[in-house]
């Protein structure tokens, strides 16, 4: 599994070992159990779009580094990825 995308210069590619989609709903409990939190795991780890109070996140593990969140959006492609293979 991967997501791929060029940014100015050079292009950035992620793998990723597993992908949970709609892994848990992000409401005001959420938000104020992670605030105290470096990462407060409130946007998505891959476009940086901002989730609303109701909206599932998906959590993802990366090869290298920690567990990340994504949009929906970010999740099918990852899960594209893994029919490709």
């Amino acid at each position: 599994m991967q997501l791929s995308k060029i940014v100015p210069k050079h292009r950035v590619t992620q793998y990723f070992l597993w992908c949970k989609k709609d892994w848990v709903t992000i409401d005001p409990t959420f938000r104020s159990i992670r605030s105290g939190a470096k990462n407060k795991m409130d946007n998505c780890f891959w476009c940086k779009y901002k989730f609303k109070d109701g909206e599932f996140m998906s959590l993802a593990a990366r090869d290298k580094g920690t567990n990340v969140v994504l949009c929906a959006d970010c999740a099918d492609k990852v899960l594209d990825t893994i029919q490709g293979d």
